[in-house]
């Protein structure tokens, strides 16, 4: 009976592309997101083991006692969940991810 009456229905995409919804809903689900490691990064690992979407990962560096820092070469990837944010463990977030039209107004001109 349910393919019956799929069969009969014309199928229409919802919401219709040239729609308004679909243009907001699309650009705020792709939004570009900014993920800033500072100096203060101790190198500890707990941001790069909370990333649900493995956007960081640990390259050596000699600024700190642990002789590696986090890094974020995928950030296209970034969900912005800010899970890395919750674990960092320093005292001034040592990474911060900056939302779409966030990152322009929060890092100003000296990024």
């Amino acid at each position: 009976m349910g393919l019956h009456f799929l069969a009969q229905s014309s199928w229409q995409p919802w919401p219709p592309p040239n729609s308004q919804i679909f243009e907001k809903k699309f650009f705020v689900f792709f939004m570009a997101h900014t993920v800033k490691i500072y100096d203060t990064c101790i190198g500890c690992t707990q941001c790069v083991r909370a990333c649900p979407t493995d956007v960081l990962e640990m390259v050596p560096w000699d600024g700190c006692k642990a002789s590696q820092i986090a890094s974020a070469p995928r950030t296209e990837d970034c969900v912005g969940c800010k899970r890395c944010e919750s674990a960092c463990p320093t005292d001034f977030l040592s990474i911060r991810v900056y939302l779409g039209s966030e990152t322009t107004r929060s890092m100003g001109l000296g990024y």
